[in-house]
């Protein structure tokens, strides 16, 4: 299964690439998180720094 995300790969560099998601096993859970914002310390030090 694929999905997209949202990562800092370093100052001012972040990308939004497609990921490939391994297998799910039997003793594990597929968990979707969603938000609406980012929070201020990461945003500084991937972005503003």
């Amino acid at each position: 299964m694929k999905t997209k995300v949202a990562a800092i790969y370093g100052k001012r560099d972040v990308r939004l690439r497609e990921f490939e998601l391994p297998e799910i096993t039997d003793n594990e859970l597929l968990v979707s998180c969603n938000s609406d914002s980012v929070c201020l310390s990461t945003w500084e030090s991937g972005v503003t720094r």
